[in-house]
């Protein structure tokens, strides 16, 4: 019987082990706020904020560059600490029932047919060259945005996508991974990882116990996902 699984070894820093705010603004914060060096609001001025409003500073204003190495979590909990004051709604990033494909989700082709995306670098010399494009160079001015996929909550993206058996896995800044249809983007599946996903994967065929699997490796911790459901392979 053969599998398909896609296997993420995560490098990652442990949700759990998220630095509080406090310590957070020891670090990335105190030396400027304290002081309202380069004119940065002192921290009685930011206690007469609401935190949207730092939160705001923090993922698309002047701040953006102190944090967007930050989780969501670290920056609303840092947005909290400075103001003094909670958020009127909680941090939500689940997907919309709208982004999920709708119906059972089709069989999983053949991982090597049409045009994968394996890895990092596609071949094992890393040359990063799709041989089976579909198109020539001559036809890229007129190409078209198909769809678009944007991480909840994250400001920024390291892992690289894979493409295989028309799906697309990715994981984001926050730890969640995705099985996204790769014609319309919808969401087949998506699991919260133990920590943040920076590597991209690579799949192979293994033989376990005769049964020939699909799976894919990368970085250091060992978390595997079945390819159809995204249920925990133990």
């Amino acid at each position: 019987m053969r599998y398909i699984i896609i296997a993420l070894f995560l490098t990652f820093i442990p949700l759990a082990a998220a630095q509080d705010a406090a310590t957070l603004y020891q670090q990335s914060c105190a030396s400027c706020h304290d002081t309202g060096t380069n004119r940065a609001p002192t921290r009685d001025t930011l206690r007469l904020m609401q935190p949207e409003r730092v939160l705001a500073a923090l993922e698309g204003g002047a701040m953006t560059s102190m944090a967007n190495r930050r989780t969501s979590a670290e920056r609303r909990s840092l947005a909290e600490f400075v103001t003094g004051k909670s958020f009127a709604q909680p941090l939500d990033t689940t997907p919309s029932a709208k982004a999920m494909c709708a119906g059972a989700p089709a069989a999983f082709s053949n991982p090597l047919e049409g045009a994968p995306w394996n890895g990092w670098g596609v071949t094992t010399s890393n040359t990063r060259f799709q041989s089976a494009a579909g198109f020539t160079a001559a036809d890229v001015p007129r190409l078209k945005l198909k769809w678009a996929f944007g991480f909840p909550g994250d400001l920024s993206a390291n892992a690289q996508p894979i493409v295989a058996g028309g799906r697309v896995f990715v994981g984001s800044p926050s730890g969640t991974v995705y099985s996204l249809d790769a014609q319309t983007g919808c969401i087949h599946w998506y699991f919260q990882a133990a920590g943040g996903v920076r590597a991209a994967v690579r799949r192979h065929e293994v033989h376990l116990g005769g049964d020939g699997r699909e799976a894919g490796f990368g970085g250091d911790l060992d978390l595997a996902a079945h390819r159809r459901h995204g249920g925990i392979v133990d």
